[in-house]
């Protein structure tokens, strides 16, 4: 976690058979996003908050795009939170790199 932000990331089908739910979903962490970041971001242990910085990457409802963007949201990104995609299929693959990982 940075100084200043919490940095989240999701792959997420923006496109492709899981379009609505996908849309809907990144429309809801966005609007959390938002709420968190108005009220002055997240608390965190010490008693301060940080900020949330949302990564999103459209994995197209494609298991081998979302693998990618996985892997780049963890390796490159570097983010503190990793939320799961829509659908099983697109989830499994997302938990297995998340475990390999250690990441949240």
């Amino acid at each position: 976690m940075s100084d200043h932000e919490i940095r989240v990331g999701l792959s997420v089908s923006v496109s492709g058979k899981f379009q609505p739910q996908g849309q809907q979903a990144l429309n809801g962490v966005l609007l959390w996003q938002s709420h968190a970041n108005a009220q002055g971001g997240v608390p965190i242990i010490s008693g301060a908050a940080r900020s949330v910085r949302l990564i999103w990457y459209d994995d197209g409802s494609r298991v081998n795009r979302a693998r990618d963007n996985v892997l780049q949201l963890i390796r490159n990104d570097n983010v503190d939170i990793l939320l799961g995609p829509y659908s099983s299929s697109l989830t499994m693959v997302a938990a297995e790199i998340a475990e390999e990982y250690k990441t949240i």
